[in-house]
């Protein structure tokens, strides 16, 4: 593999610490991690991977000497430097987007919006979304076994998963709530803090969510023989980390427990907690943790099962695709 030079946007976003841990824990080779910011003085340093690296200005920052790029946030700069990136022809991993589709585990595409964008010169790649990225680990052994053949799942998503901005405006509505102010939210359409969001995005007319049918149609890339009667209904919670899924699975042939926990259960992408671990909890089992983790198993008929899963949104979902994604980059230059 080749060692790659990664410029980065927004540096101090947790994705983007958790995708450079990632890089180190999967031996993904890295020559130079170049951090970019309109904003950056002559001595300005940032750490990652227990280095030190010099904030580089992104006015006079050449693409060209990039291997690819991040773009995260919600800054001015995120949008600076997709656009420069993508003019100077190097690859793009934006986690400022998540659109559907797209070839094995990451969408391409573009944004129609943006007259800078075409996609023959420059790919850019949206990592899968993180509810993608835990359901897929769980349901693709079960597909390629022929068993999946339907289901209900409900996903209860943090509020990283928008980004800095939603962990922002958690802290900052529930440290209203406590001091007895005003809520007035920011990023989410009502108060997130103490409250519940049954609906992420524009509703369809059929009742699901521009953010539900996202998923489902990742999901189709991901787990091929991914059943159309599967339903997903997304939560928005006030927690800053953490995806869990309560899922009930319907299947295609009589399975007990040890067999179902045989298939699911792939090691470095799912495992099955134990009792003595206690209640699955996104604080502690969330943080760090590159696998799905599941509990409370139940068989409720031989062609019914019930559990709820567990995973970190950032390591196992955004980060960990984004990862994947480097790494081929590395194998291929």
């Amino acid at each position: 593999m080749k060692p790659l030079t990664i410029a980065v946007s927004d540096y101090e976003t947790d994705v983007v610490r958790a995708v450079f841990k990632g890089l180190q824990e999967a031996r993904v080779p890295v020559e130079d991690i170049i951090p970019l910011s309109s904003d950056a003085s002559e001595y300005d340093t940032v750490s990652f991977m227990d280095q030190d690296f010099p904030i580089v200005p992104l006015q006079r920052f050449d693409f060209g000497s990039a291997d690819a790029v991040l773009v995260s946030g919600v800054t001015d700069d995120a949008g600076k430097t997709l656009i420069r990136a993508v003019e100077a022809g190097i690859p793009v991993l934006d986690f400022t987007n998540f659109p559907a589709g797209g070839d094995g585990l990451f969408a391409r595409g573009g944004n129609p919006k943006e007259s800078f964008w075409n996609p023959e010169i420059t790919p850019v790649y949206y990592p899968a979304n993180s509810g993608a990225m835990l359901l897929s680990g769980i349901l693709k052994p079960l597909a390629d076994k022929g068993l999946l053949c339907g289901g209900t799942v409900t996903l209860i998503e943090p509020a990283s998963e928008l980004q800095n901005g939603g962990v922002m405006d958690l802290g900052r509505e529930t440290a209203a709530v406590l001091n007895l102010r005003p809520v007035v939210p920011k990023v989410f359409a009502t108060q997130l803090a103490f409250n519940l969001h049954p609906v992420i995005g524009e509703l369809l007319p059929g009742g699901s969510t521009v953010h539900e049918a996202e998923i489902i149609a990742e999901l189709n890339t991901l787990v091929p023989g991914f059943p159309s009667s599967l339903s997903l209904t997304c939560i928005l919670a006030p927690v800053f980390h953490g995806c869990m899924a309560s899922i009930t699975l319907n299947l295609s042939g009589d399975t007990d427990q040890k067999e179902l926990e045989r298939i699911i259960s792939v090691p470095g992408t799912v495992r099955f907690v134990t009792e003595k671990e206690g209640e699955l909890t996104p604080i502690p089992f969330a943080r760090d943790e590159p696998e799905v983790l599941i509990s409370r198993l139940r068989m409720i008929n031989p062609r019914t099962c019930s559990f709820v899963a567990l995973s970190d949104n950032e390591t196992r979902g955004m980060a960990g695709n984004a990862v994947e994604l480097l790494r081929l980059l590395s194998e291929r230059r």
